[in-house]
């Protein structure tokens, strides 16, 4: 069924009328840009492939030295959420096969490294499930929240001003994205760690509500 959904999704995205407003926009977004800014499109687009494996292990770390089981549920579920979301963008690049930008149209300049196909973006899939996933785990910090889904599309963004990546690429890793983190939510909720993540995600529901009322009681 989700191969099914994805197939279509790439169908969609792909198809002629979308292919000419990609491109278009595309070519707007990679239009020739100062060498700093440049540089730091580079820099953001880097720091992808290092916060999608730094996060999980922090918290991977932090839940054994301190023993807490909802962290490691967090960070299990963070690692499950990343490693599901990059083997489903493996599988749909080699079903579809597009090529990148540049091969087909030479006014795309390639200012950054990016081999293989191009849809979807791997970098923006993965950096999209490291924040939905956060969202998710984190729900009670809503600064986590804000920041992440910020990081991930600047992250989506770099690499269509990178001109390695059409924007239906990009939305295509969006959506990838969000079908692993709640494909995984839902494993993880009724078929993993039933009565585990069940207590934390009641344990996140309360501790909000009582900084809620905190709040409110404070403010009055």
């Amino acid at each position: 069924m989700n191969l099914f959904i994805l197939m279509l999704l790439s169908h969609i995205f792909l198809s002629r009328s979308l292919q000419q407003w990609d491109i278009h926009l595309l070519e707007k977004l990679n239009i020739h840009h100062a060498p700093l800014w440049d540089a730091s499109m580079n820099l953001i687009t880097l720091t992808a492939a290092y916060i999608t494996i730094v996060i999980p292990l922090v918290c991977l770390i932090a839940a054994f030295w301190q023993k807490d089981t909802f962290m490691r549920v967090r960070a299990l579920f963070l690692i499950s959420c990343l490693a599901s979301a990059s083997i489903f963008s493996w599988g749909v690049k080699e079903l579809v096969k597009r090529p990148r930008p540049w091969h087909s149209y030479q006014v795309i300049e390639k200012k950054t490294e990016g081999g293989g196909w191009s849809f979807p973006s791997g970098h923006t899939t993965g950096a999209f499930a490291t924040a939905f996933s956060m969202a998710i785990a984190f729900r009670r910090k809503k600064w986590i929240i804000g920041v992440m889904l910020g990081w991930a599309c600047i992250v989506g963004y770099s690499r269509m001003d990178l001109g390695v990546h059409y924007p239906t690429d990009v939305m295509g890793g969006i959506l990838l994205a969000a079908m692993a983190v709640a494909l995984n939510y839902l494993i993880f909720k009724y078929l993993i760690f039933k009565k585990t993540f069940s207590l934390y995600m009641q344990n996140q529901i309360k501790t909000t509500s009582f900084h809620t009322h905190t709040q409110q009681y404070s403010t009055d």
